[in-house]
């Protein structure tokens, strides 16, 4: 899953996951809505989550997640230094913006593992 509201990085996200062989279940623009997917029992595994988005944010969302489902993986996009116990751990990589692709591949990839 994906949790971007910015559209463009959105877009990249997705192709660039999309041309690395994965799928992605979804693609949405805000924490709410990928709090309701998870709340609603979508088999996502792994979620890419901006931390600054409208509404809730990306951390909100996160540690609303991992009430429902602590399994999940997480990759943490954000421009900010942010601490929190929610991004520490093994399935939970911080990816400081700007990144390149590849990070974002190689993230995945150790994720998944």
């Amino acid at each position: 899953m994906i949790v971007e509201d910015d559209e463009i990085l959105r877009e990249l996200y997705l192709e660039t996951i999309s041309l690395a062989g994965m799928e992605v279940i979804a693609s949405l623009d805000n924490g709410a809505s990928a709090v309701e997917m998870i709340k609603s029992g979508s088999a996502v595994d792994l979620i890419i989550m901006d931390h600054r988005m409208p509404g809730m944010s990306g951390l909100q969302a996160i540690k609303e997640i991992r009430r429902i489902r602590p399994d999940i993986s997480v990759i943490f996009a954000t421009a900010d230094d942010v601490e929190d116990s929610v991004l520490t751990g093994r399935n939970v990589v911080v990816l400081l913006k700007p990144f390149g692709m590849e990070q974002l591949i190689n993230a995945v990839k150790r994720l998944r593992k």
